[in-house]
């Protein structure tokens, strides 16, 4: 008998081994067949594209801030790391993301890498065409990081030196080409890390905390990589223009799907509307004129629209038209009778059911991704956020809207975290970031 049972323990064993190295076979095949499919399209880009001259420079206007001359100063320099005279000469960092997260989570991953390569004055190639669960890639609603260095191939990867570890020497000249692979967070102990800002914008910025000038600094890496394709940004004024998008609005960002049963607890609408509630009393103390309680309403659960609408009146149907992704626009009556509620419903319809099959499939449609798009961009415009830090969503938006502003005033309210970057130093420091050139005259 204990023969026969330490057979049976021994075959288990065994067949447990081998399950587990099928596996991991498994695994290696599927991420060589991912690369194969990177290399074929990659393989066919024309490199004269290299030589194209971009011109980087955003006008500044006569009525803009000191803080708004210095956005477009730093936009302007990103640009033009971005688009070097000739790509193939030019010091590139390769950046392969292959973390099986979402949309929000996969541009923080942009972002590490933006930073990384502004502080190692390097061009930063990514591959937008083809992102791990995003359907037809980031194209369709952001522009691309570089026009002229918008990809890489295989011998450049193969060239590349693999940044990992303790990487003191990841700004050495003599690492034409690096790369670096995230899984879920940046790989390597760099000093141009997130809460890291440029020695060169703390003179320009003393007046501010040391939160809110990482906070500004963070948003504009965020604004760069966010920039949408023209056709989004008609789609966004558009939408404005419809939904009656007005100021003063408070923006309601709900994540619930698979961030509840993972990451964060589940937060009763009450709990979101009785910050806004705050915020707008507030803000009745500081005007004299009337005002509507607007609010902005995105979730990734369609029956917080159930919590929320007492009536409403959907008024632009099949907006994408006749190709089965409708986005229904709604305005409403709040069932709280002091506020307006604005939505884009079929958003968190179609992020709901992404959340169902996220872990068997992790793909985004195309017209899911639009939808999404439009909420992070809607939430980024209005003038106070209440979310959730444990949602990647809900900092990206609240660094947008930084991006845009002194930060003297609070911009947003967490129900649970404290603001945080993943892969965030302890403190926030300085670092001197070799690729971001300011200009005297700004």
């Amino acid at each position: 008998m204990l023969l026969k049972r330490g057979k049976c323990t021994f075959g288990l064993m065994l067949v447990g081994c081998m399950s587990l190295i099928y596996l991991f076979d498994l695994k290696a095949r599927i991420e060589a067949e991912y690369d194969k499919h990177i290399w074929h399209y990659t393989e066919g880009i024309n490199s004269s594209l290299n030589l194209t001259k971009i011109e980087c420079h955003i006008n500044q206007k006569s009525n803009q801030s000191d803080l708004e001359k210095l956005s477009v100063a730093v936009q302007n320099s990103i640009c033009r790391l971005q688009n070097p005279l000739d790509c193939n000469k030019a010091r590139r960092l390769i950046c392969r993301v292959r973390s099986d997260c979402a949309l929000g989570c996969q541009l923080h991953h942009f972002v590490s890498c933006l930073m990384l390569a502004i502080g190692t004055n390097r061009t930063l190639l990514v591959d937008n065409a083809r992102m791990r669960g995003i359907e037809g890639g980031l194209l369709a609603t952001y522009l691309p990081l570089s026009d002229v260095c918008n990809t890489f191939t295989r011998s450049d990867v193969i060239e590349a030196v693999d940044l990992t570890g303790n990487m003191a020497a990841a700004s050495s000249e003599r690492y034409r080409i690096a790369k670096i692979t995230i899984y879920w967070s940046l790989p390597l102990k760099t000093q141009f890390a997130p809460f890291t800002v440029p020695d060169v914008l703390s003179q320009h910025l003393k007046e501010m905390t040391e939160h809110s000038r990482n906070l500004w600094w963070t948003g504009q890496l965020v604004k760069y990589v966010t920039r949408l394709q023209p056709d989004m940004v008609k789609l966004v004024d558009t939408l404005k223009a419809e939904l009656k998008f007005l100021h003063p609005v408070v923006g309601v960002h709900v994540r619930r799907s698979d961030k509840v049963m993972l990451e964060a607890n589940f937060e009763e609408l009450g709990e979101y509307m009785s910050k806004v509630k705050t915020w707008y009393d507030e803000y009745a103390k500081k005007t004299s004129s009337s005002f509507k309680r607007r609010v902005f309403l995105a979730t990734d659960d369609a029956s917080v629209h159930a919590e929320a609408i007492e009536r409403s009146s959907p008024f632009l149907d099949n907006f994408f038209g006749p190709n089965g992704s409708g986005l229904t626009a709604v305005y409403c009556i709040f069932r709280y009778q002091e506020y307006e509620i604005l939505s884009l419903y079929q958003s968190s319809v179609s992020a709901k059911l992404k959340s169902q099959f996220f872990h068997q499939f992790n793909l985004y449609r195309a017209s899911e991704l639009q939808t999404i798009v439009l909420d992070i961009q809607l939430l980024s415009e209005c003038d106070y956020l209440v979310c959730t830090f444990s949602s990647n969503v809900g900092r990206l938006v609240y660094e947008m809207m930084s991006a845009r502003s002194d930060t003297k005033h609070e911009l947003a309210t967490s129900l649970d975290l404290q603001y945080n970057f993943h892969g965030n130093t302890s403190t926030v420091k300085t670092a001197k970031f070799a690729g971001l050139v300011l200009p005297d005259n700004r």
